[in-house]
């Protein structure tokens, strides 16, 4: 039994990527993407698809990139690109740069919150860890949440606290989450 392939494999320290593409030199890119997430990259003005937990782009050496990560327009989710969004580096032959951006899954949510007692949350402040908003008279809320962190915290007029838990696990881009009941919270850390 015979196989053969064409392509490239790249090795820097502890990391492997694969490409079909024949080149001596590339960019391990370490999104750290779960499930069905995609982000690009445009390299030199190339598009790039870039998905899993890390993608290898093969490319020629001798050259200068520049590399910038981005949201791609054909994905239903949305990320964040918190740090490491542009890249500048020259390749040799055998050189591999391994780039690692940090990227949060954002998902923009939509719904009405009531409070244990099923009254709803009219009129209320809204935080989560990466903003804020407020509710309108129906409790209706509109807010970006980042997918590892979703809870949102509900802080009335008389300074009570109340937090639900979202399941967001198979959202993608936006959600509408329908009504959510918060739980009252004794305590809150203050400065």
């Amino acid at each position: 039994m015979n196989f053969s392939s064409l392509g490239a494999i790249a090795w820097a320290g502890g990391d492997v990527g694969l490409s079909n593409e024949r080149q001596r030199s590339g960019i391990i890119v370490k999104t750290g993407l779960a499930g069905d997430g995609k982000l690009a990259a445009k390299v030199n003005n190339r598009n790039y698809l870039l998905s899993g937990k890390s993608t290898f782009i093969a490319l020629p050496p001798y050259a200068q990139y520049k590399l910038e990560i981005m949201n791609d327009r054909n994905s239903e989710d949305s990320f964040d690109i918190v740090s490491g969004r542009k890249h500048a580096m020259n390749l040799y032959p055998g050189n591999v740069s391994v780039v690692a951006p940090e990227v949060k899954s954002m998902v923009t949510v939509f719904g009405r919150v009531r409070y244990p007692d099923g009254q709803l949350a009219a009129n209320t402040d809204i935080h989560n860890h990466i903003g804020k908003t407020r509710t309108d008279g129906k409790g209706e809320f509109a807010i970006d949440i980042d997918k590892k962190y979703p809870i949102i915290t509900l802080v009335s007029a008389n300074g009570s606290i109340c937090e639900a838990d979202l399941d967001l696990d198979k959202a993608r881009g936006a959600a509408w989450v329908g009504d959510v009941k918060c739980a009252l919270q004794s305590t809150m850390a203050q400065r």
